[in-house]
């Protein structure tokens, strides 16, 4: 089940100095979990969302707070 062979099973996650960065769509496997760093345009956010984020911090607000 390596990606070159199961292609569907894999999902790209892109990184920024260690922490993910937020994808445009998120979907339920690669949800944030309340307490992880995501990286939004030029930004760096927090997910505070007690369930699976799956919104970007544009998308739904309330689920994320700015890291100053």
């Amino acid at each position: 089940n390596d990606p070159d062979n199961a292609p569907t099973l894999w999902e790209d996650i892109l990184y920024r100095d260690g922490i993910r960065i937020i994808p445009e769509t998120i979907t339920a496997t690669t949800a944030f979990s309340k307490g992880e760093m995501g990286w939004w345009r030029d930004g760096l956010y927090q997910s505070i969302y007690q369930g699976a984020n799956v919104w970007t911090p544009d998308a739904y607000p309330d689920a994320w707070t700015k890291v100053e």
